[in-house]
C-alpha cells in the first residue's frame, strides 16, 4: 500500500506463469513511466484500487469478497463486484463471463479435487464414530456444491489393485464432513476414503483417474452403489482374490467364518464353496448376485464345473446358479468378523 494512495494492483501472468502480460501500448516496455501522477497515467491498466490509507494485510474470504485492512484508517473495506456493472443474470456476483452457470446462483465454477481430506477418531466414549471432514469449494465453485465420500477395504484395494469393490459411503452431502458409523476394523486392517465435491457445472474427481488403468475401476466413470453393510452385524464380511478379480461376501455361517480367519492368518488355501447363488447385488459392490449367506463351506478341492472367476457368473447367471460357484483359485485377503 502507500501512504498516499493506499493503491492495489492487479497483474495478470502470461499462459506459462512466468511473467506478465499488458495489453496497453505504454507497458509494452514494462516501465510505469507516471512522473508525479501516482495514482494516473500509465498505472490506470494495473490499478485495482487506490484511497485504502497504509494498506496492512488483503485476504480473501470465504464470501468470494476481497478484505482490505487499512491501519491508517482503523478499517476494513471488503471489495466485490459492483451491482450492474458487470451483466449477472443469477445475481451472485460472479459476472456471466465468468460463470459457468448463469441461470443458477448455487454454482459459478466446476469443482476441483478436494484437498486435505482429513480423519479423526471419535470422541469418548469407546465405538464413537470415525470423523472425517475436508475443505469446503462453497467460495469458489459456489455455495450448491455438495461432496460424496466412497470407501472400501485397504485389503481389497492391494488385491483388486483398484477400486473395484468401493461403495458409496454417503452421497450429496452440504457440509464437507462426514461421521463414519461403521465398527471399527480389526488390528492391521483399515478403510480407505475418497471424496468428490459436485455441483450443477460438472463433477469434481476423485483423484483416482491417473493411476487406475482398469476402466471399469474408475471411480469418476461411475457412482459406486450404496455400502448397504455398513451397518450390518452378526456375520462377516470376507474377501477373496480370485485371479485377478475379487469378491467380498457377507456370511453368518459360524464355521465359514472361522475357518476364514484361520486360513488369513496361516497363509494357507481352500476352495470356498458357495452353494447357493442369489440374484442382487449385496456387500459387493461390482456383482449384481451374491452367495447365500448360510450355505457356504470350505473344502480341500470341488468339481471343476463350479470353477471359475466372478465375471463368468455376472455373464450366466442362469448356468451358475443351477450349480454353485467354486472358484480354486480363490485365496482369504480379508475377514472382518462383526459377530
Amino acid at each position: 500500500g502507500d501512504n498516499n494512495c493506499g493503491q492495489l494492483y492487479r497483474f495478470k501472468l502470461n499462459a506459462a506463469r512466468d511473467g506478465l502480460t499488458f495489453s496497453s501500448t505504454f507497458l509494452q516496455d514494462r516501465v510505469a513511466d507516471n512522473s508525479g501522477l501516482t495514482c494516473s497515467g500509465e498505472m490506470g491498466e494495473i490499478l485495482f484500487g487506490s484511497g485504502f490509507g497504509v494498506i496492512t494485510d488483503l485476504k480473501n474470504g470465504p464470501d468470494g469478497r476481497l478484505y482490505v485492512v487499512s491501519l491508517s484508517r482503523g478499517t476494513v473495506y471488503r471489495i466485490g463486484p459492483k451491482p450492474g456493472a458487470v451483466p449477472d443474470r443469477d445475481g451472485e456476483g460472479v459476472a456471466d463471463a465468468c460463470d459457468c452457470a448463469t441461470a443458477d446462483a448455487t454454482a459459478f465454477a466446476p469443482p476441483v479435487e478436494v484437498p486435505k481430506l482429513r480423519l479423526g477418531a471419535g470422541p469418548p466414549p469407546a465405538g464413537a464414530p470415525t470423523t472425517l471432514g475436508w475443505d469446503a469449494q462453497a467460495a469458489t465453485a459456489g455455495s450448491g456444491t455438495t461432496y460424496t465420500v466412497v470407501s472400501g477395504d485397504l485389503a481389497a484395494l492391494r488385491a483388486e489393485r483398484g477400486f473395484a469393490s468401493a461403495c458409496t459411503d454417503a452421497d450429496r452431502l452440504v457440509t464437507p464432513a462426514l461421521a463414519d458409523t461403521r465398527p471399527a476394523p480389526p488390528p492391521g486392517r483399515g478403510y480407505y476414503y475418497l471424496a468428490r465435491a459436485t455441483n450443477v457445472c460438472a463433477d469434481g474427481t476423485y483423484g483416482d483417474s491417473s493411476v487406475v488403468p482398469d476402466p471399469r475401476d474408475l471411480l469418476d466413470a461411475a457412482r459406486p452403489p450404496a455400502c448397504d453393510c455398513l451397518g450390518r452385524t452378526g456375520g462377516a464380511l470376507i474377501s477373496f482374490a480370485i485371479v485377478n478379480e475379487s469378491l467380498t461376501v457377507w456370511s453368518t455361517n459360524g464355521t465359514f467364518i472361522d475357518r476364514a480367519r484361520t486360513l488369513l492368518a496361516t497363509g494357507q488355501r481352500q476352495v470356498p464353496i458357495f452353494n447357493t447363488l442369489l440374484d442382487g447385488r449385496d456387500c459387493d459392490p461390482q456383482w449384481t448376485w451374491h452367495p447365500d449367506p448360510t450355505d457356504m463351506n470350505f473344502a480341500d478341492a470341488a468339481i471343476e464345473v463350479c470353477d471359475g472367476l466372478p465375471s463368468f457368473v455376472e455373464a450366466d447367471k442362469a448356468y451358475w446358479f443351477t450349480i454353485g460357484f467354486c472358484p480354486w483359485s480363490a485365496i482369504v485377503t480379508a475377514v472382518d468378523d462383526r459377530r
